[in-house]
């Protein structure tokens, strides 16, 4: 079954096992040796690091590659940046993937690949932020990791070799 319908199908039967009287609890385990539900810190997978690696300051005729790795390869999750302008409202979010396609260099390696492209004529300071979440599996649902990135300065259009780091 897609990991989208399975947590499709998961939150539905929470919300149908609460109306029904039977509680979250008969549909969520909790963490392991943790009596009462709540959603657990995942035991082996760890976000290790991300890193925008495309210049920090550039145009909007740049696309900004984000690149995160995880320490192990894991295919029961999905890793995605929100994007924030300059007072942190969420503007987008666009997918990292780990399945050797859309600049991704190998599948499945723990290393995982996304761009963003911005629309003509957009400038100021975005913020980033990579947010790798789990399946629901075994019934646990884990915690979401984060990653906060430095902010990239988007300039005016630029000549050409003016669009280095400072």
């Amino acid at each position: 079954m897609p990991p989208v319908m399975r947590r499709i199908l998961t939150w539905a039967g929470r919300i149908l096992g609460g109306i029904a009287g039977l509680g979250s609890a008969a549909l969520v385990t909790g963490c392991p040796g943790v009596v009462a539900p709540t959603i657990c810190p995942h035991p082996t997978v760890k976000l290790n690091r991300a890193a925008i690696v495309s210049p920090a300051k550039t145009t909007a005729a740049v696309p900004v590659a984000v690149q995160a790795v995880t320490n192990q390869p894991v295919d029961t999750a999905t890793m995605q940046v929100n994007l924030y302008d300059a007072n942190h409202e969420l503007l987008r979010r666009f997918p990292l993937n780990d399945d050797g396609l859309d600049g991704d260099a190998v599948a499945g390696d723990g290393i995982w690949n996304g761009q963003y492209g911005w629309a003509a004529g957009s400038q100021g300071v975005y913020q980033f932020e990579v947010v790798l979440t789990f399946d629901f599996e075994d019934n646990i649902l884990y915690e979401p990791q984060r990653l906060d990135l430095p902010d990239v300065v988007i300039t005016p259009e630029a000549a050409a070799g003016d669009t280095q780091d400072e």
